[in-house]
């Protein structure tokens, strides 16, 4: 059996872990244990979102992508999209609240930018460009602190990328572990665009299912 675990960072799964402990502590049943730790991503998703708008004022794009179909059900679902999404929204205002203080800039704000940013970098890997808000952030505050702690959360995602890479198992079918599917698509790039433009058909599908739930 192939062993193809994935490395997202546990942090964003605390939410469910939490709920199906509950569960199993309560002699739930497993349809009910699923149901409540939904019920607690859910919860967990929000209250990053009460933080995230009490930092700052979302404009109404933001409003507006809140409420698409898709994202409503992500936040409602046990995997880690809501939590992901919620937590890379409130880094976006803690580095909004700190444009707009710029040297008044409370403390905490770096902090809460700092731990959403690791999060969901950590988890999310094509959001590592995220980072750029941790050291954007000493444009509007010339503060250092913001230099180092961009430094300090590059090395932590780093770390914990390193780890995953060789702790995870194979990376598909094939049988390499992830460092090995990337070495060899580093020595091989004409591999991966090949298998690349395979997949590519399912971009259309993705875009052919939102329409339909728009449509019913």
């Amino acid at each position: 059996m192939v062993n193809q675990t994935a490395v997202y960072f546990p942090a964003v799964y605390a939410p469910q872990a939490f709920g199906l402990a509950v569960g199993e502590a309560l002699s739930l049943s497993v349809d009910n244990s699923y149901r409540f730790a939904r019920l607690c991503a859910l919860l967990a998703s929000l209250a990053l979102l009460f933080i995230a708008f009490r930092i700052f004022n979302p404009p109404l794009l933001v409003l507006g992508l809140l409420i698409l179909p898709m994202t409503l059900f992500q936040l409602s679902s046990a995997s880690l999209d809501g939590v992901a999404n919620s937590a890379a929204i409130l880094g976006i205002s803690a580095f909004a609240r700190a444009v707009v203080d710029k040297r008044a800039t409370r403390p905490w704000v770096l902090w809460t930018l700092c731990a959403s940013v690791f999060i969901v970098a950590a988890s999310r890997e094509y959001l590592v460009p995220l980072l750029l808000l941790v050291f954007g952030g000493f444009y509007f505050t010339r503060d250092k602190k913001y230099i180092f702690a961009g430094l300090f959360v590059t090395g932590a995602i780093a770390a914990w990328v390193w780890v995953a890479m060789a702790t995870a198992g194979s990376l598909s079918s094939s049988g390499l572990t992830v460092s090995e599917g990337l070495a060899y698509y580093a020595s091989n790039p004409c591999r991966w665009q090949r298998s690349s433009r395979i997949r590519c058909p399912a971009t259309f599908v993705y875009a052919e299912s939102f329409v339909a739930i728009w449509v019913g």
